[in-house]
């Protein structure tokens, strides 16, 4: 096991480096430790903030997917079961097809990033409301129902927006994920993200485990296995509905944990 862990975090770290000098812009590997003129700029204004939002998104995805599968008790359980990226989804395509069609609050266009954030929130309410007293299958239909909902309704919009605008608007590579953040602000809030979702996680460690062997194990240590979830699907939405408002949706590493 030590060795596995070895080698993934040798590719994290030459993962990493790889892409602070390919991209856009390439900046020659002896470049990066001795930074001036435009490489200074290009690396630390643009290319290391990116990176490592990267880094960090892919932090809370993968504790975020990790939990869920447990708690849910299905490794094919992801962050976005509770119809949080296509709440999300749904609130960044709304901003955009109002806009196109000179529809009122067009103005939310302004505010794109909130209203995907409000979504995402809403979603995951209306999962929570569906499956609360129904235990894991009632979570998991709920989320599966939002967003199939959600879903077509975006599927919808775009077809309208596609019709009279032909070309491929910048929306659809924000739905298929698109991490592009200049500046340490983003990083600011998904570092505490990543930081407040790893204590978290080890502080309530082994309830997790509790609940991931079975509800009548969780009651017999007076655990609520039902709220307990609520709890953390909760929390886990809060996370994923501020990443995909910032990169949209990025699939797969949720589940690959």
């Amino acid at each position: 096991m030590k060795g596995i862990n070895l080698i993934f975090l040798s590719l994290l770290i030459i993962s990493f480096f790889l892409s602070l000098v390919y991209g856009q812009v390439y900046v020659p590997f002896d470049k990066i430790f001795s930074l001036h003129g435009v490489y200074k700029t290009v690396i630390l204004d643009i290319k290391f903030p990116t990176t490592l939002s990267t880094l960090l998104i892919g932090i809370c995805l993968s504790i975020s997917g990790a939990i869920m599968q447990l708690l849910l008790r299905n490794p094919l359980m992801d962050p976005y079961i509770s119809g949080t990226a296509s709440g999300g989804a749904f609130g960044a395509v709304l901003a955009y097809y109002l806009l196109a069609f000179n529809l009122p609050f067009s103005w939310i266009i302004y505010i794109s990033p909130v209203i995907a954030f409000m979504f995402s929130l809403i979603a995951t309410g209306l999962t929570v409301l569906i499956g609360r007293k129904t235990g894991v299958y009632g979570i998991i239909v709920g989320g599966v129902v939002i967003s199939y909902i959600f879903s077509s309704l975006i599927t919808v919009m775009i077809t309208e927006m596609s019709i009279r605008f032909p070309q491929v608007p910048p929306l659809i590579f924000w739905l298929l994920g698109s991490i592009q953040i200049v500046g340490y602000t983003d990083v600011i809030i998904l570092s505490l993200l990543a930081l407040g979702l790893v204590l978290v996680s080890l502080r309530y460690s082994r309830k997790i485990d509790l609940v991931s062997i079975s509800d009548e194990m969780a009651y017999s240590k007076r655990i609520d296995p039902n709220k307990f979830r609520v709890f953390w699907i909760a929390l886990v939405s809060v996370i994923v509905g501020y990443v995909v408002s910032q990169v949209g949706i990025i699939g797969f590493i949720g589940i690959i944990v």
